[in-house]
C-alpha cells in the first residue's frame, strides 16, 4: 500500500511499512525510509501519522520539553 504526500515539487507516494521515522524539519516533516533516504513533505506530522494510521502522543513536560 502507498501512502500519497506533498513534496517541495511533487505528490509522491510512500509504502508506509518502510518508514523509520518522522520529525519535524522546519516547516516540513522529515520522513526516513528503511534506505536512510530523508524525503520532506509538506504535511504535518500528525498528518503523516494520521494517513499511516499510526497513534502517538506528544507531552510537554513542565520545562517545556516534548517527551
Amino acid at each position: 500500500m502507498l501512502v500519497q504526500f506533498t513534496s517541495k515539487r511533487e505528490n509522491i507516494g510512500i509504502n508506509p511499512d518502510r518508514i523509520l521515522f518522522c520529525c519535524v524539519n522546519g516547516k516540513y516533516t522529515r520522513i526516513f525510509v528503511d534506505d536512510g533516504t530523508p524525503i520532506d513533505v509538506n504535511e504535518s506530522l500528525a498528518e503523516v501519522c494520521e494517513k499511516c494510521n499510526v497513534n502517538f502522543t506528544m507531552k510537554i513536560d513542565e520545562n517545556q520539553n516534548m517527551v
